[in-house]
């Protein structure tokens, strides 16, 4: 079975409608509204909310509908009303994105996190300048690390990313290999010597492969001489980015991209939309 496309938010595309001046255009814009409660990406059902309002008893209201999916981020709105005088006003937008190769460069990070976490056999696809900004990500997003410095597969003097802990003050300098073999003693050694050479006490070697068991006696023992140096293998990658797409909270109506773009995250009562209620 194929896995799902790696998909990011690419912009939007709306139409309006006003029916005081052309009413041939507002039904038009009514018929080909780009609301819709299936991806057209993931061919998945939508989760969706709606908003009916009167304006004044019987006279004026207002229709409102999201809908978004959960998988990709996919958005539509429709808003449909009329106002006091009668007169209509329509207006629909769906979200566009653009699908890229797990192996890119230009991927967004946060969709790569969601990708990778829900297809971790992608992990070795990854650009390796990607996978230091993954690495990043989870120390800046999962635990709540400053991002000092990041080398984005630049030469690096075997030190990629540094970062710094809010607290105590604390520096970790982090070296990331993708690497589909297993990582040598070599390395570590290699390493280790980036860190005293820029007076580091503390690092962390992450692959998205595995050891030999060289090197993680190797990573203990230099450990012992006053430098900390901590493995995190593929697996335990994985587990960190699990982690952090599992907190991220699912998405409600006023998480959609729609209300951040187009600035629309109230009704006009004042009240969030969230869940129903107004």
């Amino acid at each position: 079975m194929d896995s799902p496309p790696l998909l990011a938010y690419d912009g939007k595309e709306t139409v309006t409608a006003d029916g005081g001046f052309n009413y041939k255009q507002y039904c038009s814009a009514i018929e080909n509204s780009y609301y819709g409660e299936k991806c057209p990406y993931c061919n998945e059902s939508c989760r969706t909310d709606n908003n009916n309002m009167e304006l004044s008893g019987a006279v004026g209201w207002q229709s409102d509908k999201i809908a978004w999916c959960v998988r990709c981020g996919w958005w539509s709105f429709q808003a449909d009303q009329e106002d006091l005088n009668g007169e209509g006003y329509f207006m629909s937008s769906r979200a566009l994105l653009k699908q890229f190769l797990p192996s890119s460069k230009h991927v967004p990070v946060e969709p790569l996190q969601s990708y990778i976490h829900d297809n971790p056999s992608k992990i070795q696809l990854i650009n390796p300048a990607k996978f230091e900004e993954l690495v990043a990500s989870i120390y800046s997003e999962l635990l709540g690390y400053r991002v000092e410095s990041c080398s984005y597969g630049r030469p690096d003097l075997g030190i990629d990313v540094v970062v710094v802990n809010t607290h105590s003050g604390e520096k970790i300098a982090v070296q990331v290999k993708r690497y589909k073999n297993p990582i040598e003693l070599g390395l570590i050694h290699q390493f280790y010597g980036a860190l005293i050479d820029g007076q580091h006490r503390n690092g962390v070697f992450v692959t998205s492969g595995r050891y030999r068991s060289g090197a993680i006696k190797t990573a203990n023992r230099l450990s012992k001489m006053g430098v900390q140096i901590d493995l995190v293998d593929g697996k335990r990658f994985l587990e960190f980015l699990n982690v952090l797409n599992y907190r991220k909270k699912l998405p409600t109506p006023s998480d959609c991209p729609y209300w951040k773009a187009v600035g629309y995250n109230a009704t006009p009562g004042g009240g969030e939309i969230l869940g129903g209620r107004f």
